[in-house]
């Protein structure tokens, strides 16, 4: 089902913002609507109809599918109609799998290069998020903390790389994976100590821990006991 209202904020958005064109607006908005679920996976997309909600011509809403298409986030059936992806537990896994040889490569690198004041930043917005149950505000630090991780990476392609796969992935399980933030809040304040110390092999490690634990809370909501091995909760997931 379309978020009627959230469809309507963004239209209001593309005509009164000022940053970016209309496609990038267009894009951005869709883009954000369907990680939040707004626009569910599986749905069909109406392009004529969905720009005449938005009160934008099909040219750029065109343009917004074919990068939202690029993205993995649409895919095309084979009568041509676009649907929000669905992505499978094999792929879920499979993404995950990509998602802890990008990012823990990208801590490792990032050791040497963020700064005191991004760490300083960081960690306070972390240690803020402690105790407080916001879902909006969890992403949006969760976001800010991996992003700022990648870009000290110092390489342009890793980062695109990282930000489309984390993309997949949170197509995969926002609303399946019951509140952690506590816990991804420990993680990353234990990811925050590794960069600090400027020690690559700790900070690789302590990102590999983390995304185990993300990969291992969602496995299990599928289908799991907490003495099961990752091994059985794959298994009893598929």
């Amino acid at each position: 089902m379309l978020n009627t209202e959230a469809v309507e904020r963004l239209a209001s958005k593309i005509e009164t913002d000022t940053i970016g064109t209309v496609t990038d607006r267009t894009y951005e908005g869709l883009r954000a609507m369907i990680l939040a679920r707004e626009i569910e996976p599986g749905m069909v997309i109406e392009e004529r109809r969905l720009a005449e909600m938005l009160r934008v011509s099909r040219t750029p809403m065109r343009a917004a599918m074919g990068r939202l298409l690029g993205e993995e986030l649409l895919t095309r059936l084979s009568n041509g109609a676009l649907v929000v992806k669905t992505y499978t537990l094999k792929e879920y896994l499979e993404l995950m799998r990509v998602r802890k040889i990008l990012e823990m490569e990208a801590a490792a690198l990032a050791a040497s290069a963020i700064s005191e004041t991004e760490l300083a930043h960081l960690r306070t917005l972390v240690t803020d998020l402690i105790g407080v149950e916001d879902a909006q505000r969890y992403w949006v630090v969760d976001d800010i903390f991996h992003e700022t991780i990648a870009s000290n990476a110092d390489n342009g392609h890793l980062r695109k790389l990282i930000a489309d796969n984390r993309n997949q992935v949170r197509m995969c399980s926002v609303g399946k994976v019951p509140s952690r933030s506590k816990a991804t809040c420990e993680e990353h304040l234990a990811i925050l100590d590794a960069l600090s110390s400027r020690d690559p092999a700790a900070s690789r490690q302590a990102m590999g821990d983390h995304l185990e634990n993300v990969q291992r809370a969602f496995l299990r909501t599928l289908h799991g006991d907490a003495e099961d091995s990752d091994s059985d909760l794959i298994r009893k997931a598929g």
